[in-house]
This record gives structure tokens, C-alpha cells and sequence, in this order.
């Protein structure tokens, strides 16, 4: 099972030949209806929603990192769709994703990360507001192979989504780089053969090269910002299933690139 920033769960398998995909949620608001051509609802009963392939085949999860045509093919999707509303952090602040994605987080870590916002905003200049050039796209903060169907090998947009917003273009790019390739950070304890590969490092990036123009200040602060997100998504999933609230990778990684000057992004360099 995974589950979504929005509090949206997935798992799915085959059956005689056939894929499916059950989503389950207490809101609807957690889910967007893409109304995908391929499915058809099955059942609907106690927050769960079956949807059925329409033709024979075997439908997979997805395994990372999946090929860059793939996100290609999933933003073309999105363009599609016309959310209404812009990211809530560029309505209400960076500041407030911890408590918008992970409400119950302990209120010692809520502080730690406003001084790490506070960090981000002083030492990369990382911008809360939007410039009137600025191109807004689709996005929703889920962006990643997870996000992606896949029918016998081939990309099928999925019939729900967690919710879509507007956010710069940029947004999207980094956000799946994070999803389909980051891993980190890794304990300090790690099994030697894992501390070997890192070469002294706590972060990796697999394979990922990247393009010179994101090799800058601005885009290195924004990028520590969606790495945040995507851990404090991760505390919450956690805290589904243990009840621990207490975001130690968050912590960690707060940590190391606020007062121990680690700098993963520029590993790619």
C-alpha cells in the first residue's frame, strides 16, 4: 500500500488476467478524478473505490527510478486538468507545509522547522512570493513514479490522483528528481558496504545528472524545501502506521544541511 500526501491510499494486483486499483480515503477531497479512459469503477463502499482495467493485461506498481519519458507523458496529463487553486505554500506560507501535510507532528518539530524555512529563505534566497513572469503548471506534491500506472510496461494515466494545484514550473521537475531518485539521509550507522557506495556522503542521487542552469543558489534553497516536503509526506505515512510523530528523518536532515553545512544538491554538481 502507498500513501499519498493527501491521506490517499492505493494498492492494487491482477485477477484472471485483469489489473486493478483500490483507493481509499475518508474525504473525497484527498483524491482528483481523472476520469481515466482505461478503468471502470468497480465498487464503492466505505471510503474504498475499486476501479477495474478495461482490457486484459497485467498492471504493476511502479519501480524508481522510471525513465524521464515517463514524466513527460504524466505532466502532458496533468495539463490537461485546470486546478483552482495555487500551491497552499504560496498562499499561506512555506512555513505552514509542515502542519498543512502532517498535522500531528510533535510541536518541537514544528519549531525546528520554521528555523530551517527561516534558513532556507536568509541563506538561499529562496522566494515564498511569485514574480509577475513566473510560469505556473500543474503540479501536485505526490509528482513521482508512485503517481504512474504502468499496463503491461507502458504509462497509463491512473483514474484518481491526490489533488492538483498551480505552482512554478520548475516545481515539477525537482519534485520528481526527488521522488524518482533521492534517497537519504542515511544513518550514520549504516551497513559498511551502504557507507562504502556513499563515499562519506549521507544523501544519493542514483543516477541523475543534471543541466546547468539548476546549479544555483535559488534553485539549491528551493530544492531543500521540496526535500522537506517529501520527508515530512513520508513522517506522516509513518505516523499512520506506528503513531510516532516525532519526523527523526526530517530532524536529520534538517540537521545536517542547516548546522552541519552538508549540501545535497550540490552533489550533483
Amino acid at each position: 500500500m502507498f500513501r499519498f500526501s493527501s491521506g490517499l491510499s492505493l494498492y492494487g494486483g491482477n485477477e484472471n488476467g485483469q489489473g486493478f486499483l483500490i483507493y481509499e480515503s475518508l474525504n473525497q477531497n484527498d483524491s482528483f478524478f481523472t476520469q481515466s479512459e482505461s478503468f471502470h469503477p468497480q465498487q464503492n463502499s466505505q471510503g474504498k473505490r475499486k476501479w477495474d482495467l478495461k482490457q486484459k493485461g497485467e498492471l504493476k506498481s511502479t519501480q524508481k527510478p522510471l525513465g524521464e519519458g515517463i514524466f513527460d507523458q504524466l505532466t502532458r496529463d496533468l495539463d490537461y486538468f485546470n486546478p483552482k487553486n495555487l500551491h497552499p505554500s504560496l498562499e499561506h506560507g512555506f512555513q505552514n507545509e509542515l502542519l498543512r501535510l502532517f498535522p500531528e507532528v510533535d510541536q518541537k518539530v514544528v519549531a525546528v522547522y520554521k528555523s530551517f524555512i527561516s534558513f532556507l529563505l536568509d541563506e538561499f534566497d529562496l522566494k515564498q512570493t511569485l514574480s509577475g513572469n513566473e510560469v505556473l503548471k500543474v503540479y501536485t506534491d505526490d509528482l513521482g513514479p508512485c503517481l504512474v500506472s504502468l499496463l503491461d510496461g507502458n504509462y497509463i494515466l491512473p483514474p484518481e490522483i491526490p489533488p492538483l494545484y498551480f505552482a512554478p514550473k520548475e516545481w515539477r521537475v525537482l519534485t520528481w528528481w526527488i521522488n524518482n531518485y533521492f534517497s537519504g539521509p542515511y544513518p550514520e550507522n549504516a551497513h559498511p558496504e551502504i557507507l562504502r557506495a556513499l563515499k562519506g556522503k549521507r544523501f544519493d542521487w542514483g543516477r541523475l545528472l543534471i543541466d546547468k542552469s539548476f546549479k544555483n543558489k535559488q534553485t539549491e534553497g528551493l530544492v531543500y524545501f521540496l526535500m522537506a516536503k517529501f520527508m515530512i509526506i513520508y513522517e506522516a505515512w509513518m505516523f499512520d502506521d506506528n503513531g510516532a510523530n516525532l519526523a527523526k528523518s526530517l530532524l536529520d536532515f534538517i540537521d545536517l544541511v542547516q548546522n552541519e553545512d552538508h549540501r545535497p544538491w550540490q552533489i550533483l554538481y
